[in-house]
């Protein structure tokens, strides 16, 4: 345990539930938790602020934690996703930034291009683009791919469209 901290995975994983835990290992793993952030409020609470790369290649989502000074018991949480907005308890998002955490000093995964991401949703998004757009064919369709937006993509990743 690190300074009396009581996060562990096995306290992550008994507070979050088998299956949750589950879901956010697999985000974890992805490579999906990125921009993490740990602050420190003046009551020593620690803010843990990262995003989390969602289901569909353009949705990312924010996760904020609050940790007590002295072990580090959650005090508070949030994601902007569904599950969590409706449920109020934890999500696969929540459980993957709180396994970042704990694990933050070990080597952390390498972001790597899901195909989930570049092929359903993005056919998906074509699918959508052409049905609003008469004219399909004769326009040009410029994709730019931030890093800042889409963790997965790098900038000399190269993403070829075909028709």
């Amino acid at each position: 345990m690190k300074g009396g901290s009581m996060l562990t995975l096995e306290f992550v994983r008994a507070f979050i539930g088998e299956k949750m835990f589950a879901r956010g290992m697999q985000e974890y793993t992805e490579a999906n938790v990125f921009n993490m952030e740990i602050t420190e409020n003046d009551e020593h609470y620690k803010l843990i602020t990262a995003n989390v790369q969602g289901e569909e290649y353009y949705s990312v989502h924010v996760v904020n934690i609050e940790l007590s000074p002295q072990n580090e018991w959650i005090t508070k949480m949030s994601c902007d996703c569904e599950y969590f907005d409706y449920r109020h308890t934890p999500c696969k998002h929540i459980a993957a930034v709180l396994i970042a955490y704990v694990k933050r000093d070990e080597t952390q995964p390498e972001p790597s291009l899901r195909k989930k991401h570049t092929d359903k949703s993005f056919k998906e998004f074509l699918s959508t683009y052409q049905a609003h757009t008469s004219n399909f064919l004769e326009r040009p369709l410029n994709i730019i791919l931030e890093p800042e937006i889409s963790p997965k993509f790098r900038s000399n990743d190269m993403l070829e469209v075909g028709f």
